[in-house]
């Protein structure tokens, strides 16, 4: 199995998004359910919210 792991960039630039969206609660986003910080580094995820 392999796993597409997204930039150092690109998962920094989408942490930023998600340290401001009213959605995330500590280290998960309440609309999805998902760890923030895993979600994040994967190149093929998007957000839930379509924030990125």
């Amino acid at each position: 199995m392999e796993i597409n792991l997204a930039s150092d960039d690109l998962r920094g630039s989408r942490l930023a998004i998600c340290a401001g969206c009213p959605f995330r609660q500590s280290h998960t986003c309440t609309k999805c359910g998902c760890y923030v910080a895993f979600r994040t580094s994967l190149e093929i995820k998007n957000c839930s919210v379509g924030k990125w």
